[in-house]
């Protein structure tokens, strides 16, 4: 019995913590995109702000 407890805490452990490294690396990807769009408005006229601004929230909105 006591066995088959550790054994469900670990795969829920092992699951748990994928979970959270799955979470880690999409903040990661979702920050560096921040930072590019961040770094390519900076070098592009207000035209292409707004295209990249609609091109975003299109992409991200399906995400969720």
């Amino acid at each position: 019995m006591a066995n088959t407890v550790n054994d469900n805490f670990n795969v829920y452990q092992k699951t748990n913590n994928e979970i959270i490294e799955k979470g880690i690396d999409t903040t990661n990807k979702y920050q560096q995109e921040t930072i590019n769009t961040i770094q390519s408005i900076s070098n592009n006229n207000p035209i292409e702000l707004q295209k990249i601004f609609l091109i975003l929230i299109n992409q991200h909105s399906q995400d969720f």
